[in-house]
């Protein structure tokens, strides 16, 4: 390396802003590991570090516990050096305090072996090792340290063999070793060792490779940082889940400073109205730090995503609920729905800040992932239809047989679950509940702020505009109606549009407005309610593009044949990324109104126990069905 550009281990940096330590160096190769977010891990060339350097970009800002070439601290002394430290010390204060530093060739000598006969020193040094000590012991002013030896700064192993065994050795890990398909080490110490005698079979006789032995070979390998080798071995997750750290959460000191928001699915199978099982439910919950409380959540077929935070942040903010209230401070998902700024700014609006954490690291929400285990433990593994945490646990237990609860049922059991929670003592909170806790910490504070349900619609909706035609506005092949909407497309002037707010978490409903006349505004209903009531941004996506993959027109019919016929396409797959799929599609169905199946024939309903009818029986309508009118006007599209 660089004389004037020398990294060591221990060392940390600011490598572009954020704090680095190092803690590898292989083949001109440096790793870099964030103290700060456990996931992050740099390997980065030495050139590149050095011209970041240059930069301003890379900057150290703590050294290493010890340099290479410092003593040990003394207590980390083995007793043999702690005694020859001792000798050392005896003779240097002796020499010192008869000589004045000079030291006398026969008259040192005499006081040497008189010294050494006092300290019962079997084995006394020469004059060279004294007068040597005695320099550096006068020169650090006393400090013990100075009559250690020096610890000579030796290179790694692979440094010190020759550039064609270290280039075979690195070629090989690389090749078959460094990979999830990885063979043993057995198998590259063999590759090596055969590649270099062939090299030496076309070299001359006093050009050879010295081959290592096997043992030294071994020793080479298992020299690697095994962070390296489990990152390339079993994946960053894994590796970082083996070497994970974490430091301990600073506990806030008042209410509705900190808050994690994180989604959990539940351990029970719930059914429909007849009694059919229709698949496990999720949870997103907001979790206050202080007082340990659940001040929101969201219970629903819908798959984690930002209409479902929304709607759990919603929850948590109403003002006609007790116990809520805007938090300061919320960690959530670091998924690209959580960082978007249909989140982000809303919430910056009331004064809040987001963190995101890394990824598959629950220890930077540890408050919320222990009460998800709660949750477990207490509530869900002892409902009729769990299905525990893992097969192991399940045993020979028929979760769908034995699923009673509709989804409305496991919400009315979960607020009875958190209503005895929130009133349960807790030895996080020294013996109080959460509830005796939020009343403790709030006497000496203001309570926070909290909001209509009126203004958080308005809060977290989105904007586009449209024109009017024949009393309808559309976006996105989506359409609204409506007398108001009539109105206002009768008061627009030529290429004026009307502004048109909807949420993309309910897509039955939307709110037109006149572009300069802001108090003529009307809520526009769904032309086609079977398709929109319900209907989430992200469901429409998925039906255009399978529609767009077919070559075919958007229409509500094919539309909704459509989605029916995703859901079968998926149902088959047997990957795991189908698996998932067909989970979240599932939800979507039931998200978007479709939660009754197709009616059966008046032979089936004849033939067959109503219980025991299909969820999905065809892409297509039965020939013989019936018509039910609903009145979408009284519907809670919201329980879905």
């Amino acid at each position: 390396m660089n004389e004037c550009f020398e990294i060591r281990v221990g060392e940390r940096y600011r490598y572009y802003g954020k704090p680095y330590e190092i803690e590898d160096i292989r083949n001109e190769r440096v790793q870099l590991r964030s103290t700060e977010r456990c996931r992050s891990i740099i390997f980065q060339s030495y050139e590149k570090l050095q011209i970041a350097r240059q930069k301003g970009n890379f900057i150290k800002f703590q050294e290493a516990p010890f340099k290479q070439d410092d003593a040990q601290i003394l207590e980390s002394l083995s007793e043999r050096n702690k005694q020859k430290l001792e000798f050392r010390r005896n003779y240097a204060d002796a020499l010192l305090k008869e000589f004045y530093g000079k030291l006398p060739k026969k008259k040192t000598i005499k006081l040497i072996h008189k010294i050494a006969s006092e300290i019962n020193d079997h084995n006394p040094p020469g004059y060279t090792s004294v007068y040597k000590w005695v320099k550096a012991y006068k020169h650090s002013n006393r400090n013990l340290f100075s009559l250690l030896d020096p610890i000579r700064e030796r290179k790694p192993r692979i440094e010190r063999w020759n550039p064609e065994i270290k280039n075979l050795l690195n070629y090989y890990l690389d090749l078959i070793f460094l990979k999830p398909e990885r063979a043993s080490i057995s198998d590259v110490i063999t590759a090596v060792r055969e590649s270099a005698k062939a090299a030496n079979e076309a070299r001359p006789i006093w050009d050879q490779i010295a081959i290592p032995s096997i043992t030294t070979l071994y020793r080479l390998i298992k020299d690697i940082d095994p962070l390296e080798v489990e990152i390339k071995q079993k994946g960053l997750n894994q590796a970082v889940r083996n070497h994970k750290y974490s430091k301990k959460c600073k506990k806030p000191l008042r209410a509705f400073e900190q808050a994690e928001d994180d989604s959990h699915t539940f351990d029970v199978v719930a059914v429909d109205k007849f009694g059919r099982p229709i698949g496990r439910p999720s949870i997103t919950a907001i979790l206050e730090n202080a007082i340990l409380r659940v001040i929101g959540y969201d219970l629903s077929f819908n798959a984690p995503s930002l209409a479902k935070t929304i709607r759990a942040l919603k929850h948590s903010l109403r003002n006609d609920r007790e116990h809520t209230g805007r938090v300061d401070h919320y960690t959530m998902d670091n998924g690209p729905d959580f960082e978007s700024v249909r989140l982000r700014d809303p919430l910056g609006l009331l004064g809040s800040e987001l963190t995101y954490c890394e990824p598959y690291v629950p220890d930077e929400k540890p408050h919320i992932e222990s009460w998800f285990k709660t949750l477990a433990v207490q509530f869900t593994h002892r409902l009729q239809g769990t299905t525990f945490s893992n097969l192991e646990e399940r045993g020979n237990y028929d979760s769908e047989k034995e699923a009673v609860y509709t989804l409305d049922e496991l919400r009315q059991l979960f607020d009875d679950y958190l209503e005895n929670y929130h009133n349960s003592s807790h030895s996080a909170l020294n013996g109080l509940s959460p509830n005796q806790a939020l009343k403790k910490l709030q006497a000496d504070q203001l309570p926070p702020p909290r909001y209509s349900p009126e203004q958080l619609d308005s809060l977290f909706r989105s904007q586009t505009c449209s024109c009017v035609v024949n009393g309808r506005v559309r976006y996105k092949y989506l359409q609204w109606t409506g007398p108001g909407v009539a109105k206002i497309g009768s008061l627009l002037k030529k290429n004026q549009r009307a502004i048109i707010f909807y949420d993309e978490s309910e897509l039955g409903q939307v709110i037109v407005c006149h572009p300069t006349l802001p108090n003529l505004s009307f809520v526009a209903d769904a032309v086609d309610p079977d398709y929109q009531c319900g209907l989430t941004m992200y469901t429409h996506t998925l039906v255009r593009a399978k529609l767009k993959e077919a070559a075919k027109e958007f229409s509500f019919h094919d539309a909704i044949q459509a989605r029916i016929a995703l859901l079968v396409e998926l149902a088959v797959g047997k990957s795991k990324f189908s698996r998932k799929q067909k989970a979240i599609l599932e939800n979507i169905q039931r998200e978007v109104g479709t939660e009754n199946p197709p009616r059966a024939t008046k032979a089936q309903i004849n033939d067959e126990n109503p219980a025991s009818i299909p969820l999905l029986n065809s892409p297509t309508t039965p020939p013989d069905y019936a018509v039910v009118k609903v009145s979408h006007a009284k519907r809670d599209h919201g329980n879905n």
